[in-house]
């Protein structure tokens, strides 16, 4: 059976508070042997090259750190470790002695890595790095001005430069002084010094802020004395060096000089790195009040870390040099009390030093005991709160989900609906609106009559209407997107909306900041926020207040709306907002049906939100409601930023000057539809040969068709469509051109009756002018 191990453990300055706790003097730890692959792992060679003698307490620290964090690894850790003490002996021939002993043991028990500590060891081992073994690897610390040029042509080496970033002594000013303006930085002429605020002012300007610097470093001690005693109380000051004033005098590591400085300085003072050696610093004041330390233990750590990457068989050239020495945030109590400043307003992390013993410090077990018991308990009651909030919550959003899909399936086949209904009712408005024309024509010296004739022309015209506001809710109007500024697009609405709604009605906008690009349909959006506008006037009888506002959202849902399936990305939210009457819910629930209005007969369609929620829709976007009666109305619609499907509109083309000539083939499967279309094209000029159905079509295309220039064909015909004879013609007569007609949008037609890519589509219903300037142009045009 392997050994037991016995680890004894004493317990210093312990406090007897308690009986049974008087009784524990000893902790007895058993520890069976490790396994034996990791004692087996015989300890690295390693050669530690130190810059000066034992007793220099900066390095002593260095080494200790550096040989405690290899010792974790290799725990029979023990390196060899050459002094050169060049701060007492720098002379030449010394150093060849020096060169001649390392080099002896390089030969006799060569390392496996070599680690130069300070300026001094690293210089030596670079001029020398032939003579010791130019393939050993080399890792370095404490080198006070370390810059790229200086391993420039050097194989296997890395390690840590000695140079702070100021970094976590920044952090510490502008959490407990936040209202200084003004910063004492005190330094002296020491090369280390002159190294130190090179450095500084290489990186104040990155974490200083508002801070306005001031360098003080040409002082002797009393003057030094008398500057911080007097300083206002926005300044504060930051100790880069204090080692020695001008006059030579020593003050490195003296507790005498740290003590005056602390008491006697009017405002905190903020240090940079915390002085080594066994110094009580709970009996010793500091200099100051704390910083982001540079710490002798912690460089030498993380020399050791990158030394442990190499011993693993990683190469140094592999391995970034470390440019900033690790910090370690500290403050002293005793001065955070003196100024007046507490712990909660330190960085997370940050150490206090000297803090007084509090009961909770002294009597803490029973406290973390009775607090992790606490803890389990209200564990377990979070787990099952968490629980049952998330079944309530997904419940209510499945029931949520069911809601909006009933509702947005009752939308879409009224949609369908509205849709068909919208194709017929175009033919018949095509029949009217072509015979109000020819009677216009034939009455025009009777005045009574032609006044009579533009009735009927004008309510053609609302009717013409009408349906596209029915195609708009279906969702298959073709879109016109382009990229447009919102903000330009509601300055431009309200500005013909303040004419519109009244006096009694205030108009408010709220824009977005700066210019912003969103691609839609620039003419149906303003539709959009003229229904809106309209619709909240009419709730508002006794005046009141309408605010128009966008704004811009990355990603996700902006606060209070529900979950879209819109793609990530940027978005706008556009609201309408007024205080006017209010809704009922079960208004809510219909509001954007077509024909549903609560308005008195006659004053409303009840299209208007029924065509606001199409047009948002087939933008890609989503529209929801909040209200109460008596607590006003706001509409939200969001948008996606970018790309929309696009359907190509073509814009009215004017008629050529001149009348027609040349035969064209009109297929037609509604009779009065085509006696219409005749009168239209041969009063154009053209001769016409008609067909009432695809297979006639077909035939009297076979029959002439040398002498016809252009098929017009109505795309949904009996037995055979516009889509079939068109492929016909495309397979038979490619040369003849084709302009197809249909009451349907080109969303609409459906799968199979229209043809694919590019083709000229006249919409029902149409006027003279409409039918003969796309029957020149289709002339016209290319096959």
């Amino acid at each position: 059976m392997p050994p037991i191990r016995l680890t004894f453990i004493a317990v210093k300055h312990f406090r007897p508070f308690s009986a049974w706790r008087g009784l524990l003097l000893l902790l007895i730890v058993v520890r069976l042997p490790l396994p034996s692959s990791a004692v087996d792992t015989p300890p690295p060679d390693v050669l530690i090259i130190n810059s000066y003698a034992p007793g220099y307490e900066w390095s002593d620290e260095m080494v200790s750190g550096l040989i405690a964090e290899l010792s974790v690894k290799y725990p029979e850790f023990e390196p060899v470790i050459q002094y050169l003490d060049f701060r007492r002996f720098p002379d030449q021939q010394r150093e060849q002695w020096l060169l001649s002993d390392i080099e002896h043991k390089c030969r006799v028990r060569p390392p496996r890595l070599i680690i130069t500590l300070d300026d001094p060891a690293f210089n030596f081992a670079l001029r020398h790095r032939a003579r010791l073994g130019a393939q050993i690897p080399i890792v370095f610390g404490g080198v006070n001005h370390f810059v790229p040029e200086l391993i420039a042509g050097q194989r296997a080496l890395t390690g840590v430069a000695e140079e702070s970033d100021f970094s976590g002594t920044f952090a510490l000013i502008h959490a407990l002084r936040p209202q200084a303006r003004h910063l004492l930085v005190i330094g002296n002429q020491t090369v280390s010094s002159r190294e130190k605020r090179r450095a500084f002012d290489a990186h104040a300007p990155q974490f200083a802020g508002n801070l306005a610097i001031e360098h003080f470093d040409n002082w002797t001690n009393a003057e030094l004395i008398e500057r911080i005693s007097n300083l206002p109380a926005d300044w504060i000051g930051l100790i880069l060096d204090v080692t020695r004033d001008a006059a030579g005098e020593n003050n490195y590591n003296n507790p005498e000089f740290s003590s005056t400085l602390a008491r006697r300085a009017s405002v905190p003072l903020f240090l940079t790195a915390r002085p080594p050696g066994d110094k009580d610093w709970s009996h010793y004041e500091w200099d100051g009040i704390g910083g982001g330390m540079v710490v002798a233990d912690l460089h030498g750590r993380k020399v050791a870390e990158l030394s442990a990457r190499v011993l693993g068989g990683e190469p140094a050239d592999t391995i970034p040099v470390v440019q900033h020495t690790p910090q370690k945030l500290e403050v002293d109590y005793r001065q955070m009390r003196r100024f007046g400043l507490t712990v909660s307003q330190l960085p997370p992390g940050t150490a206090v030093i000297n803090r007084p013993a509090t009961d909770f410090r002294i009597d803490r077990t029973w406290v973390i005991q009775a607090g992790v018991l606490l803890l389990l308990l209200c564990g377990v009651i979070v787990v099952l709160s968490v629980n049952i909030l998330r079944r309530q919550r997904a419940e209510r959003a499945l029931r949520q989900t069911e809601e909006r899909l009933r509702a947005a399936q009752k939308l879409e086949a009224v949609g369908l609906l509205a849709g068909g209904v919208a194709h017929d009712f175009n033919n018949i408005l095509q029949v009217i609106r072509g015979h109000t024309e020819f009677l216009r024509d034939a009455v025009s010296g009777l005045p009574q009559a032609k006044e009579d004739v533009a009735v009927i022309r004008d309510a053609a015209l609302r009717a013409s209407q009408l349906t596209q506001q029915l195609l708009a809710f279906s969702r298959k109007q073709p879109l016109s997107a382009q990229p447009i500024d919102p903000s330009e697009l509601v300055t431009g609405v309200v500005t013909m909306l303040r004419r519109t709604l009244g006096e009694h009605v205030e108009l408010e906008t709220r824009l977005l900041p700066g210019p912003t690009q969103l691609v839609a349909d620039k003419s149906q959006l303003e539709q959009v926020l003229i229904n809106l506008c309209v619709n909240a006037r009419d709730a508002l009888t006794e005046g009141g207040r309408i605010v128009i506002s966008l704004e811009q959202t990355e990603g996700g849902v902006p606060a209070g709306e529900a979950e879209s399936e819109m793609p990530p990305g940027s978005r706008l939210l556009l609201t309408v907002a007024d205080n006017g009457q209010g809704m009922a819910p079960e208004v809510q629930e219909r509001l954007f049906e077509p024909f549903y209005t609560t308005k008195a007969l006659g004053k409303g369609t009840g299209l208007g939100l029924a065509v606001v929620y199409g047009i948002v829709r087939q933008h890609g976007g989503t529209i929801s409601v909040t209200s109460e009666p008596g607590r006003g109305t706001t509409f939200r619609i969001l948008l996606p930023m970018g790309h929309v499907e696009q359907t190509p509109v073509v814009a009215p083309a004017p008629v050529v000057a001149g009348r027609g000539e040349g035969t064209l083939l009109l297929a037609e499967d509604d009779p009065n539809v085509r006696r219409v279309a005749i009168r239209f094209l041969e009063h154009a000029g053209y001769r016409v040969i008609a067909a009432a159905d695809g297979v006639e079509a077909e035939e009297l295309i076979r029959r002439h068709h040398a002498e016809i220039g252009l098929a017009v064909l109505d795309v949904l015909m009996p037995k055979r469509n516009g889509r079939q004879v068109y492929d016909m013609i495309r397979r038979e007569y490619p040369g003849l051109k084709v302009l197809f007609c249909s009451g349907y949008s080109a969303e609409m037609l459906p799968p199979g009756s229209a043809p694919d890519g590019n083709f000229e589509l006249l919409h029902k219903p149409y006027t003279y002018e409409d039918l003969v300037a796309r029957v020149q142009r289709s002339l016209h045009k290319a096959v």
